[in-house]
């Protein structure tokens, strides 16, 4: 059961980013995370740094990187991502 919700919820995730302008890393199969970025998004760290000013919790991809080096990419965790206030704050993407 647990498996399906999380397929189900990477499957809902996924749609809710590319609708917002997101580029999937991969297409979407099961997991508790998944890879995005923005195209307007150099350094995903800005953006995980704005999110903290709501205490909104982003994986910024440097973070999972050897180097440290900025990125654009963001790991987002299927089971909070859909959260109504993270999705109003990848909202204001939309435009950019």
């Amino acid at each position: 059961t647990l498996r399906d919700k999380l397929t189900k919820g990477h499957q809902q995730l996924a749609a809710i980013l590319l609708d917002l302008g997101f580029e999937l890393f991969d297409e979407p199969k099961a997991g508790l995370f998944l890879w995005a970025r923005h195209p307007s998004i150099q350094n995903s760290a800005e953006l995980a740094y704005k999110a903290a000013e709501l205490d909104i919790l982003m994986g910024p991809g440097h973070l999972f990187s050897v180097d440290l080096e900025p990125s654009p990419w963001i790991r987002f965790n299927v089971a909070w991502a859909q959260d109504e206030i993270v999705l109003n704050f990848l909202a204001e993407l939309k435009g950019k």
